[in-house]
């Protein structure tokens, strides 16, 4: 059976009610990278990984020193970024770096075993390649900030096949007193459906293939000098080897509302596929505007002297269908608004990240100390809610920690679960991770303290991985799946029945029945035709 975050073991009566006791199970395997950086403030602490259908693990990471994987030698320019997998076994299989200022922001790999990576990097960055071969970016010229944009591909034995660079520009017809700042920052990235899906945080002017996202810029004086760039967010669709970009969602600050000392605007955005339909889901504060393929829509959202409402929009880009959930307003940061993840399971849109004061999604749920955690699960048919949670923890002194969500995972008998952590902000470090898991219907059954302060994680049907830094060191945690059988070359024809099994299609998806295609059963590649 898929385990709740695969190291959780809930036990159920006949009745399949939930019992009270669960145990913590040891990882199938550990893996330690040390003392690749000459200090701790050079880890990128949320640096992201995935872990393939094939059961192989692919991890990232910074590094200012040169080191050993899979007996090859990974050298860095600066503090560089390094990509490393491991098989189902711990054994290291192959290594890449990015030689110069860069940072992996996101991560995701195809059915087929291809890994694809983005983030950001400063002026110039080698790319190196498991066939010997190199590849060069260049973004925006003599910039030692990581401002611009990347995306890579690579196949399952490290050889790269595609890459791309996207760099912001600036507005020289522009007074910036303080100057401008530029970015094009990618969040999320999935590959399915021989497409590329990706959420982006952009300023200033940027230019992909056709499509244009040029930033708005606030005048807070109205003065035309005092000049500040304003956040953007869009989602974008791209070819597998990254070109004809198409625009799915934009979102920016509305045009009436460029003068004055609001800086309104979108603060965060990620999306979701499930076969056609593309979901976004974003928020932000003030007047916004949001860009699909074939509308255009104006929001107004409440703001007073001090404080200001931080809705949620759920967006079906495909079909074009939006609904808002409100919220009362707070006086709280609006960077602790926060859009973690989003799956598509079983019908349902599933939304993890964090809120202060009332919940978007459930008035009556509300925060404890700085923020809260959430989880919410929406209908995909009408984008109605089904049940909406929060933590619930109360992590001390609401102006020196906070809480993360790392994502969320669900079983085979339908429990959403989560890793949520308590941040310190005076030290950016961890002081605890708990794992918080639903039922169906959105009871909370289990609060547990993990094992070890995680980082990131990534499940699919061949189980799960979790990062930790401690110091210098990172170390991954490999939770098996028990019913994941890799290397089965025969495909079955059949029928396949949900009673003896859960039932995953080639993206990892847990799906309640299947229809034609190919689909993973007890670990058995399944064609139903």
């Amino acid at each position: 059976m898929k385990k709740m975050l695969l190291f959780v073991v809930a036990m159920f009566t006949a009745a399949t009610s939930f019992a009270q006791s669960y145990e913590i199970e040891d990882p199938t395997w550990t893996k330690t990278i040390n003392d690749v950086v000459d200090d701790v403030s050079d880890v990128y602490v949320n640096a992201p990984l995935v872990i393939t259908n094939q059961g192989d693990v692919v991890k990232t990471g910074t590094f200012t020193q040169a080191f050993e994987f899979a007996g090859k030698e990974l050298e860095p320019i600066a503090k560089s970024a390094y990509i490393v997998k491991y098989d189902k076994k711990g054994n290291e299989v192959w290594g890449n770096a990015l030689q110069g200022a860069a940072t992996v922001t996101a991560i995701t790999a195809d059915e087929a075993g291809n890994v694809f990576v983005a983030g950001v990097f400063a002026d110039k960055v080698i790319i190196t390649s498991t066939d010997g071969q190199t590849a060069e970016i260049n973004g925006m010229e003599e910039e030692t900030e990581q401002v611009s944009g990347f995306i890579a591909s690579f196949d399952k034995d490290g050889k790269l096949l595609a890459y791309r660079q996207f760099v912001p520009a600036v507005d020289e017809s522009i007074f910036y007193m303080d100057g401008a700042d530029p970015r094009f920052r990618i969040n999320k990235i999935v590959a399915k459906n021989e497409k590329v899906y990706l959420t982006v945080n952009y300023k200033c002017l940027n230019k992909i293939d056709d499509v244009e996202l040029n930033g708005k810029v606030l005048d807070a004086w109205g003065l035309g000098f005092m000049l500040i760039d304003l956040d953007g967010y869009a989602a974008i669709r791209l070819d597998k080897d990254f070109t004809n970009a198409e625009i799915l969602a934009n979102v920016q600050t509305s045009d009436d509302v460029l003068f004055g000392e609001y800086q309104m605007a979108p603060q965060a955005m990620k999306l979701a596929v499930d076969g056609d339909n593309v979901y976004v889901v974003w928020t932000g504060w003030g007047d916004l505007t949001m860009t699909t393929v074939n509308e255009s829509q104006d929001y107004s959202f409440e703001v007073s002297e001090s404080n200001k409402e931080h809705p949620f929009i759920v967006v079906n880009a495909t079909t074009e269908q939006a609904e808002v959930f409100h919220a009362p307003t707070t006086d709280r940061d609006a960077q602790l608004f926060t859009i973690v993840d989003l799956q598509v399971i079983d019908g349902k849109l599933y939304i993890a990240g964090t809120f202060i004061g009332s919940l978007a999604f459930d008035n009556a749920v509300t925060s404890t100390g700085a923020c809260d955690a959430f989880l919410a699960a929406l209908n995909t048919s009408d984008l109605s809610v089904v049940w909406a949670q929060n933590s619930g923890i109360n992590e001390g002194d609401e102006n020196k920690f906070y809480e993360t969500i790392l994502g969320l995972e669900m079983s085979d008998i339908g429990v959403v679960s989560s890793i949520v952590n308590t941040i310190d902000m005076g030290t950016n470090t961890i002081g605890r991770s708990n794992l918080f898991a639903f039922e169906p219907e959105g009871r909370q059954v289990l609060v547990l303290t993990a094992p070890s302060n995680y980082t990131a994680l990534s499940t699919g049907v061949a189980g799960a991985v979790f990062n930790s830094n401690v110091g210098t060191s990172t170390t991954l945690c490999y939770f098996a799946d028990d019913d994941f059988v890799q290397g089965i070359e025969n495909i079955e024809n059949g029928t396949l029945n949900i009673e003896n099994g859960a039932i995953f299609n080639l993206q990892g998806q847990r799906v309640g029945k299947a229809q034609k295609g190919v689909f993973i059963q007890n670990g058995k590649k399944v064609v139903v035709k």
